[in-house]
């Protein structure tokens, strides 16, 4: 259940977002152009990184018994092996379609 408050949460914040962004940076790009569009972005992207390092400092790390291994999972199609040099190559046909 707790992620799920997470995920609404992010919703939340997500919907928020698009429907009050455009109508802040509006007015902003009315008055000093499309140059400052650049400015609006840092300023957005400024905002989350500064929220994101408050929450590091604030919130206590869990502990390390109940920290679990980073496990990285490779994302990619069956087409990417095709193409991997130490991945051997296969002559099959793919079936035919009737």
């Amino acid at each position: 259940m707790l992620e799920l408050q997470g995920t609404r949460g992010l919703l939340l914040v997500y919907g928020v977002g698009a429907a009050l962004g455009p109508m802040a940076a509006g007015p902003v790009l009315e008055r000093y152009g499309p140059l400052a569009l650049a400015l609006v972005n840092a300023a957005v992207l400024g905002s989350l990184g500064l929220v994101g390092a408050l929450r590091m400092l604030v919130r206590t790390p869990l502990p390390l018994g109940q920290q679990s291994p980073f496990v990285p999972l490779a994302r990619t199609s069956p087409a990417a092996l095709e193409m991997h040099p130490e991945v051997p190559a296969t002559h099959d046909e793919p079936p035919q379609a009737p």
